[in-house]
């Protein structure tokens, strides 16, 4: 009769492929946690940046209405300086009342163009 291995007939020689298995789910666990954890810190970075970008288009454009007569007829763009970001605002006239404003808005590390209608009667903008 063959003499039976030790490998086989007592589990203790079972236990390294389990701690292997155990050690790569912890592995693949942990590598998945960090890589939702940067994905996670570069969105709150993006949606603060937008939130700035969002407040200096508002701030600008009450202060552009509030001083509108000033620039009303100028052809330079309008520039505001706050301490998030710089605003340049052109103004172009469509009609007597309408008015389309590109806003150029540059901060520490974006930049963002949009545009926008301004109106002067008294229908809701």
């Amino acid at each position: 009769m063959k003499n039976r291995s030790f490998f086989t007939t007592k589990q203790n020689g079972f236990f390294l492929p389990y701690v292997l298995f155990l050690t790569a789910i912890v592995l693949i666990v942990l590598t998945a946690a960090v890589n939702t954890y940067k994905s996670d810190i570069r969105i709150t970075d993006n949606q603060l940046e937008q939130l700035k970008i969002e407040t200096l288009l508002q701030i600008s454009r009450a202060k552009l209405k509030q001083n509108f007569p000033q620039h009303e007829n100028s052809s330079q763009p309008v520039v505001y300086t706050f301490p998030d970001g710089d605003v340049y605002i052109d103004i172009e006239q469509i009609t007597s009342k309408k008015y389309e404003l590109t806003f150029t808005i540059n901060t520490d590390t974006k930049s963002y163009v949009t545009t926008n209608i301004l109106s002067f009667d008294n229908s809701p903008e």
